[in-house]
């Protein structure tokens, strides 16, 4: 299967790229940093964020526009500080997949206009 894949930087860039075949646990750390972490979304979506979980310890700056977003759709006051690169794929019956165009458009969508 092929897809798109979206990176939010700490630095508030956004990488758009394309990913063939399996989405595997060594392209999901790399991307990220360390070991992942999965972020819920507080609605029902095909989309996952993942973000290293060490974050916090490694000394990571803050991905504001990550953060800001979570705290937005979760209607909660500045409770989520979310730490470093987070990386963006989809989801299919509880296996991780590419993003489709529709997936991936939604999200960049939703996180642009953060800043």
């Amino acid at each position: 299967m092929n897809g798109k894949y979206i990176v939010v930087k700490a630095d508030g860039s956004i990488e758009i790229g394309t990913g063939e075949g399996k989405v595997t646990l060594a392209f999901m750390q790399e991307k990220v940093g360390g070991f992942i972490e999965r972020i819920p979304l507080p609605f029902e979506t095909t989309i996952d964020l993942w973000c290293d979980e060490e974050g916090l310890f490694k000394d990571y700056n803050e991905n504001a526009m990550v953060s800001d977003y979570l705290n937005r759709v979760w209607s909660i006051n500045d409770s989520f500080h979310i730490m470093g690169d987070v990386l963006i794929l989809g989801h299919d019956d509880g296996n991780t997949v590419w993003l489709t165009d529709e997936e991936a458009n939604w999200i960049y969508n939703e996180l642009k206009g953060i800043k």
